[in-house]
C-alpha cells in the first residue's frame, strides 16, 4: 500500500505513525482490500485519508483510499473500486444491529453521492463489525 505525499508531509515523512493509530480493525481491513487490489490488478492502492481533526475521520476508524481513471496518485480505476467493494461489502459486515450500513462505500451505493474519486473504509464502534467467513474473522484476529 501507498500513502500520498500529502498524508507523508503531514506526518513529517512518516504516515506509518498515523496508520498505527489508526483502529485495529480498519487497518486489518484495508490491508485485505490491498491485497485484493493487487491479487486482482496486479497495483497498490494509495491511501488519501486517515486521521482528521474533524469530522468523522477523527474517530480513527476510516480511511479513504483513492480511485482515480486520470491516474494522478496512481490508484485503483472505477471499476476496480466497484469490484472490490462488493467483494468487501459481501466479506464483512459493519454492524449486525444496523445491516444497511456498509464497510466499503464508493459511488452509487453512498446514500450521499460524495465518494466517486475515493473508496471510503470504515469501521463500527465497539469491534462491531465482522466478518461473514469463519476463515477471513480468524485472520481478522491476527491483528487484535
Amino acid at each position: 500500500m501507498k500513502f500520498t505525499e500529502e498524508l507523508t508531509l503531514r506526518n513529517n515523512g512518516h504516515p506509518l505513525a498515523e496508520w498505527d493509530a489508526l483502529d485495529v480493525g480498519i487497518r486489518a481491513i484495508v490491508d485485505h482490500i490491498d491485497q485484493l487490489s493487487v491479487l486482482l490488478f496486479g497495483k497498490e492502492i494509495v491511501v488519501t485519508s486517515m486521521i482528521l481533526a474533524d469530522g468523522t475521520h477523527a474517530s480513527a476508524r476510516m480511511v479513504d483510499i483513492d480511485v482515480d481513471e486520470k491516474n494522478v496518485y496512481g490508484g485503483i480505476l472505477p471499476s476496480e473500486a466497484r469490484v472490490i467493494r462488493e467483494i468487501v461489502n459481501a466479506a464483512f459486515v459493519y454492524d449486525p444491529a444496523r445491516p444497511t450500513k456498509v464497510v466499503l462505500m464508493y459511488g452509487e451505493n453512498d446514500p450521499s453521492g460524495a465518494h466517486y474519486d475515493h473508496m471510503h473504509t470504515q469501521v463500527c464502534w465497539d469491534d462491531r463489525t465482522i466478518a461473514r467467513n469463519k476463515h477471513l474473522r480468524a485472520w481478522l484476529e491476527t491483528f487484535a
